[in-house]
C-alpha cells in the first residue's frame, strides 16, 4: 500500500503500516508531511490520538508538534532530509541543512535527533547530538534517554554518556528512574 491508496492516514496509522511494511519510508514521510503544507486540507488538530502515543513515539509526536506551527509551501527540502537520513551518508545528510528553511530548521533538526535515539541509529545521533545548532532540550529527549538499556545499546549509553546534554542534565534519583521505568519500561 502506498501514500496514494490512502492519502490520509493518523499519525499512529501511518506509523503502524509503516512498521508493518505496508507503507514505505517515502510514503511514511508524505504522511507525516502531509499536515503542515500551507495548502493541506488536513487539520493537524485533527488527529489528537498522539498524546497517548507520546510515549511510544516521540519522533512522531515532536513532527506533529512543529509541522502544527509551521505551514510550509514546499516541503521537499524536509523531505530530502529524512531521504538522506535512511539512505545515506553523514555528510551527505549534513549537506540537505543548508536548504532548510531557518523558520523550522531548530524543531526538524531535533526530530531527526529524536528518531536517530529512538531507532538507536548511533552514528546519526552522535552526529546531531554534537552539533550546536540541534537542540536537545526539547520535551521528551530527556525521559528518553533514560530508557535506553545500557546492556541493549552499549554504543547508544556512551554517545548520551559523554555528551553535553548529560553534563547540564544529570542523571534523576533512583526513585524517579523507577517511577519512569514503570510507566515506560527500558528499551
Amino acid at each position: 500500500m502506498s501514500s496514494q491508496a490512502s492519502p490520509w492516514l493518523s499519525y499512529p496509522e501511518a506509523r503502524r503500516q509503516y512498521r508493518a511494511g505496508q507503507l514505505t519510508w517515502e510514503g511514511y514521510i508524505d504522511q507525516l508531511l502531509s499536515r503542515c503544507l500551507a495548502d493541506s486540507i488536513h487539520s493537524v488538530d485533527e488527529d489528537n490520538s498522539c498524546i497517548a502515543f507520546e510515549k511510544f513515539d516521540l519522533f512522531i509526536c515532536y513532527v506533529k508538534e512543529w509541522t502544527c506551527a509551521n505551514k510550509i509551501a514546499d516541503t521537499s527540502p524536509i523531505k530530502a532530509t529524512f531521504m538522506a537520513y535512511r539512505n545515506s551518508t553523514i555528510q551527505e545528510l549534513a549537506a540537505t541543512f543548508p536548504a532548510l528553511r531557518a523558520d523550522y530548521a531548530p524543531q526538524f533538526k531535533s526530530s531527526l535527533l529524536l528518531l536517530a535515539l529512538q531507532e538507536r541509529n548511533a552514528e546519526v545521533f552522535r552526529f546531531l547530538l554534537a552539533r550546536s545548532d540541534v537542540q536537545w532540550n526539547v520535551r521528551g529527549f530527556e525521559g528518553a534517554t533514560y530508557r535506553v538499556d545500557k546492556e541493549k545499546h552499549p554504543e547508544i549509553w556512551e554517545i548520551i554518556e559523554g555528551s553535553e546534554f548529560r553534563k547540564q542534565r544529570p542523571w534523576m534519583s533512583l526513585k524517579q528512574r523507577e517511577r519512569m521505568e514503570r510507566w515506560c519500561p527500558l528499551r
